[in-house]
């Protein structure tokens, strides 16, 4: 028999992504998996795995939308795409410091995307922890 008692119950949760042109910056839990890009309501949405309840540790993560044919940089990683209508979007994630940008690239990806309102949902908390961070490099 397996031990799960250390294993947070998980569940599904869908976060709206803003248009291309803009990031989405979002605090999920530590490990946190996107299993699907797509569009609900003709609303673009990304849903993404991760624990249930708090208290657990959390890391910001930033996502963009492209079109087909528009550059994808080396340090975003496709996570997904999806049909609208004619045109197909793909979904990206902006890596983190630990998974190939430098801590400042980071910190000012997340200070360019608070100075232009690119961050959805973000309480103050999370902004107070974005200025922190970039204050630390």
């Amino acid at each position: 028999m397996t031990d799960t008692t250390e294993c947070p119950p998980e569940t599904i949760y869908k976060y709206v992504l803003r248009p291309v042109g803009h990031t989405t910056a979002l605090t999920l839990p530590t490990g946190a998996v996107p299993v699907l890009v797509g569009e609900q309501g003709g609303v673009a949405c990304l849903w993404v795995r991760h624990a249930q309840f708090q208290p657990f540790d959390t890391e910001m993560r930033v996502f963009r939308m492209a079109g087909t044919g528009d550059t994808l940089l080396a340090h975003e990683r496709h996570v997904g795409s999806f049909q609208s209508g004619p045109y197909v979007w793909h979904v990206v994630e902006v890596l983190t410091s630990k998974d190939s940008e430098p801590p400042s690239a980071r910190a000012q990806a997340i200070s360019a995307a608070l100075a232009k309102g690119g961050i959805l949902r973000i309480t103050p908390e999370q902004a107070q922890v974005a200025l922190d961070w970039r204050q630390d490099d």
